[in-house]
């Protein structure tokens, strides 16, 4: 099959699919979204976010994990929206899209969603923050100091993954934390750093 037979067959099969996201059967919608992921077209990206106020979650859940494997940052902005989904497994969904984009732009969302009353949405976010590296650091810190949320020992640890100049920083401040969590979390990170936490103290 030669190329521009490849690309024909490729405009037959997601276009359907595109138009099937539209259809009163929620069914139908999930499934169209769970295979316009799959496909990996990006013309998939904009009909895809205007279903995100589905009033089936289900649906909804699938559209945001199908905005994550297409890794399109277009999608940014309406899943940092979809953070604030009252169905939690949209939200554990919408932050791992966001970690597969790695986009900064969703570095203080992600931060915010520590706070999340759901423990998966929390453990999530946290993985997302790692993955978009550095400029993760700030916003996690901010987090760091912020007292309700609800393991900040995980957050130390978070930055010290992440490791670079920053972080080192931050974690020198953590040693003086008044959580003995957060202390012994920032010396270990240090530890595997390679710095030793008596030579910074």
């Amino acid at each position: 099959m030669n190329p521009q037979t490849v690309a024909a067959k490729k405009i037959q099969d997601v276009t359907p699919l595109i138009e099937t996201l539209g259809h009163e059967d929620a069914d139908l919608r999930e499934q169209a979204a769970e295979a316009l992921g799959q496909i990996g077209d990006v013309r998939a990206v904009q009909p895809l976010i205007e279903l995100l106020e589905d009033d089936d979650w289900f649906v909804r859940e699938k559209v945001v994990e199908a905005l994550g494997k297409l890794r399109d940052k277009r999608a940014v902005k309406p899943l940092i929206q979809a953070l604030g989904d009252d169905d939690w497994f949209v939200r554990e969904k919408a932050v791992e899209a966001l970690g597969e984009i790695r986009d900064p732009r969703a570095a203080g969302a992600l931060a915010h969603a520590l706070k999340d009353q759901d423990m998966n949405v929390r453990t999530n976010a946290l993985g997302a923050l790692r993955k978009i590296g550095e400029p993760a650091v700030e916003p996690l810190v901010t987090a760091l100091v912020n007292n309700d949320i609800p393991d900040r020992a995980s957050v130390v640890e978070a930055i010290g993954r992440i490791g670079g100049k920053s972080a080192v920083m931050y974690l020198i401040d953590a040693l003086e934390d008044l959580d003995h969590d957060v202390r012994s979390a920032a010396r270990r990170a240090l530890r595997k750093l390679d710095i030793k936490a008596e030579d910074v103290i």
